[in-house]
């Protein structure tokens, strides 16, 4: 039996791997092979460059959302 499973290294570069009950009490050969581009790292790549440079000031970053006086939690 074969099976792939693909999976992306953590950034501790640690592998998990998802469970294999057929497997169980087997061995298994695991061969480690590094792609080219992952999906998921070209999503965050595209997604952080279509940020990039789309802040241009902040008013009052560390203000109050709103007027103390309309909280409703303090009345």
């Amino acid at each position: 039996m074969t099976q792939t499973v693909r999976a992306i290294v953590g950034l501790n570069g640690k592998i998990e791997l998802p469970p294999m009950p057929q497997a169980a009490g087997k061995a298994v050969e695991v061969t480690i092979s590094v792609a080219e581009e992952t999906e998921t790292l070209n999503n965050r790549e595209t997604a952080k460059a279509k940020l990039r440079g789309s802040v241009t000031r902040y008013d009052d970053p560390y203000g109050p959302a709103l007027p103390a006086d309309e909280w409703e939690a303090l009345q």
